[in-house]
């Protein structure tokens, strides 16, 4: 019912702000390197249509119970919905940088390691676990707090991808460390049904990122947790 909920209110926003979120839109446009990017992710359109939909949810999907609640928020929506683009523009293009630095980087491995199918077999695990850790929808299942993070684990990843190519036995023995909650944390994904409460949702979500500062500890301990 909340959810449903919150999906009423932004369907009734959209209604009182179109004007605005029509121009809001166009302020996506993507540009220069964030369009070049764009191509991991389907496209330019594709990745404008997510950042739209990131900023929609962002802005519109309030928990809003009662009519001058609404109609306050409502009239506040359009200042907020003129800076919004930029924000989430200049939030996005550094995750994205990183992206694109550590798909350059496992290109240039695989490159390097051609003849050796073990190492090539090693990256593309990472391959994996780099689509894992931003699949091409990101922005529907990432807050705005999560988008800063992201950066470091991208980073984390890539340095793991340069030092396993190299010892790969030391990315193994760490590997063995970390793989039992990882074991765990696909109990609890696949035990979360469509009726599952937020609060265990949550608690899955903040174990998910748990997991992912333990792998930044042992795989990339220069970066800190």
């Amino acid at each position: 019912a909340e959810e449903a909920h919150r999906s009423g209110i932004r369907a009734l926003l959209k209604l009182q702000v179109k004007k605005d979120l029509d121009t809001c839109r166009r302020y996506l446009a993507l540009r220069g390197e964030m369009k070049v990017w764009s191509v991991y992710f389907g496209g330019a359109g594709a990745l404008e249509e997510g950042l739209f939909k990131g900023l929609v949810r962002r802005l519109l999907e309030k928990d809003i119970r009662s009519r001058k609640a609404f109609e306050d928020y409502a009239r506040s929506l359009g200042a907020a919905l003129l800076k919004a683009p930029g924000e989430m523009l200049e939030e996005v293009e550094p995750v994205l940088r990183s992206y694109h630095e550590t798909r350059q980087a496992l290109a240039g491995l695989e490159s390097a390691n051609v003849s050796n199918r073990t190492v090539l077999g090693f990256l593309g695990q990472m391959r994996i676990e780099l689509e894992r850790l931003l699949p091409v929808s990101f922005l529907e299942h990432y807050d705005r707090d999560r988008l800063p993070q992201l950066t470091r684990y991208l980073k984390a990843l890539q340095i793991r991808a340069e030092r396993g190519a190299v010892h790969l036995d030391r990315d193994r023995a760490r590997a063995a460390e970390i793989r039992p909650y990882e074991e765990k944390l696909g109990e609890f994904l696949k035990a979360l049904t469509p009726g599952a409460s937020p609060e265990k949702e949550r608690a899955v979500d903040e174990f998910r990122w748990m997991v992912e500062e333990y792998r930044v500890s042992l795989f990339a301990q220069g970066i800190k947790t």
